[in-house]
């Protein structure tokens, strides 16, 4: 699984294609599932995966 977090400014949202390469190239690389976040910047420390996939997967 992988999680993708644009860092550059996205004050639009990322557009259909966007998405797409994104998911396209995390595949490409190898994942097995692949979710776009956006929103305050994630840290290593304090992230709850569990939790953080659950969210992502009732904005898909």
């Amino acid at each position: 699984m992988i999680i993708l977090q644009p860092m550059e400014k996205l004050e639009g949202g990322l557009t259909q294609i966007e998405k797409r390469a994104f998911r396209e190239l995390a595949f490409g690389a190898g994942a097995y599932d692949v979710y776009l976040y956006s929103g305050t910047p994630l840290v290593t420390q304090g992230v709850d995966l569990n939790e953080l996939t659950a969210r992502l997967e009732n904005t898909v």
